[in-house]
């Protein structure tokens, strides 16, 4: 997971064409419904960007999925599709063939289910019908803990809700968003962006030891409930506010 966090950034000079970009961390929802590349700069080796509904300027993208399935979908050469799915259920899609040589041989190792981070450039193709496909060209494809994909499903949540919300994001690409989908797809990102919190809320609450009294489990007990359970431990302060009962008996063992 060395390369995780490594040029992770919400602004863009999109002038510079020598200057590796940042990555943007986002969900599947609001990559897959992107479906506009654009070269901004001057020239031709200008970085292009795809422009996702969040606003997100993208360069080069990072998910996190659980993989469901690897392909081989080349003619004369190796050429993988891998399909892979987030905590909310949302699908994105990662091909791999010649230029992609090490990612590739990576993804050929991959057993379903595994978790991954991927990191790559986006690439749109319009299909048969005339709709949009947008998938990863991958750099890295990373096996990654279950722990570090729950992690990492919440900060790309969190990103895509600041982009949304205007915390994070560049003026620009802001900008190109609202025009290119006048906020058709700003509700159904941002859901599925909170779907993905609270998926993984439920399931580090799933993993916790059951014998240990879990924060979502206190959080929704009423004052004098807390108040009751604390009165089972000597160093517990049962007279504290609900918020401080709440972080004092988090993880605490379940009284007999």
């Amino acid at each position: 997971m060395s390369e995780s966090n490594n040029g992770t950034d919400e602004s863009n000079d999109f002038e510079s064409s020598g200057a590796r970009q940042p990555t943007k961390r986002m969900i599947p929802d609001d990559f897959t419904n992107a479906d506009h590349i654009i070269q901004p700069g001057d020239g031709d080796q200008s970085p292009k960007f795809l422009i996702t509904p969040s606003g997100a300027g993208a360069n080069r993208v990072m998910l996190a999925g659980v993989v469901t399935d690897v392909e081989d979908v080349g003619d004369d050469q190796a050429y993988l599709r891998m399909r892979c799915t987030d905590v909310a259920g949302n699908d994105f899609l990662t091909y791999a063939g010649q230029y992609q040589k090490e990612a590739r041989s990576d993804m050929a190792e991959l057993e379903a289910p595994e978790f991954v981070q991927v990191i790559g450039k986006p690439n749109t193709l319009e299909t048969d019908d005339g709709s949009v496909l947008t998938s990863v060209r991958p750099e890295v494809v990373n096996t990654i803990s279950e722990s570090e994909y729950f992690s990492l499903c919440a900060e790309n949540a969190q990103h895509t809700i600041k982009r949304l919300t205007g915390e994070h994001g560049h003026e620009f690409f802001q900008a190109e968003a609202d025009d290119l989908y006048e906020g058709e797809y700003d509700e159904t990102v941002y859901e599925a962006a909170v779907e993905t919190l609270e998926r993984v809320a439920d399931q580090l609450d799933t993993g916790a030891d059951e014998d240990e009294l879990s924060r979502s489990e206190l959080e929704s007990m009423e004052y004098d409930e807390l108040r009751g359970l604390a009165a089972e431990f000597d160093n517990i302060n049962g007279n504290a506010s609900a918020d401080a009962l709440v972080d004092a008996l988090a993880d605490k063992p379940v009284p007999a």
